[in-house]
């Protein structure tokens, strides 16, 4: 019990000079009453690097140049693009393109006629060209809704103009020495689009879906008596930068 009284009496006399864990700040007193601690001396809650690292949410970068894949109702296509940054938001570029033009109604057959040039390999019936077009377009990008969405999906909408060039092929002739005998036209035009880049990279992977519009008159054959007088038309296209 002497113990116990002792070591009470002791906590008692220095309980006085305990003040929480800010030292320096002298006791309450009737003169000058207590004051709310500033901050915490023990307890420092400050990480070693930022929680949110806003200068890593999105990677800022000045140009791209990178590949296109392409998708239409002709099928599908590749190319390249180069993309300029002009500010957070808005940018300007360059794509060009290679890809094939048919009628949407051009069904292969087996072909069993030892005369043809396309005995025992599968043809089109009353197809008169290959046809394929390279568009070339300088056009811009805009980013919207930038406030809504996190940084790792960016919508944008995209316009360009320039035009395709369009080069034909005799059917009636073997793939590679028709050739020889190529033509090539120029269709001018451009196209609206719209899209997404999906990574924090910018500019970064997007994928795009682009609505052409690539008059040419008086049109060119693919099938024979149905030329094709406009090479536009929905295009879904995957960028990948390299």
């Amino acid at each position: 019990m002497k113990k116990l009284s002792r070591l009470t009496l002791f906590f008692l006399l220095v309980s006085r000079a305990l003040y929480g864990q800010v030292p320096g700040i002298p006791p309450a007193t009737p003169d000058s009453p207590a004051t709310t601690p500033v901050e915490d001396s023990v307890f420092v809650f400050q990480p070693a690097r930022p929680l949110i690292d806003s200068n890593a949410i999105q990677t800022k970068l000045s140009n791209a140049f990178g590949l296109n894949i392409l998708f239409s109702n002709s099928g599908y296509g590749f190319g390249f693009f180069y993309e300029q940054k002009l500010s957070p938001t808005f940018s300007a570029f360059l794509d060009l393109g290679i890809s094939g033009a048919r009628k949407g109604d051009e069904f292969e057959y087996y072909n069993t006629d030892p005369t043809s040039v396309h005995f025992r390999n599968y043809y089109v019936p009353n197809k008169v060209n290959r046809v394929w077009q390279a568009p070339l377009t300088v056009g811009i990008k805009k980013g919207v809704f930038t406030d809504v969405f996190f940084n790792n999906f960016r919508p944008f909408v995209n316009a360009g103009l320039g035009g395709s060039i369009v080069i034909t092929t005799p059917y009636d002739q073997t793939f590679f020495s028709a050739f020889g005998d190529a033509e090539f036209h120029v269709a001018p035009g451009g196209f609206i689009g719209i899209g997404a880049e999906f990574t924090e990279q910018s500019p970064g992977p997007a994928v795009n879906a682009r609505y052409y519009y690539l008059p040419i008159n008086p049109g060119i054959e693919s099938l024979r008596n149905e030329p094709i007088t406009d090479f536009g038309g929905l295009f879904l296209t995957l960028n990948v930068p390299l």
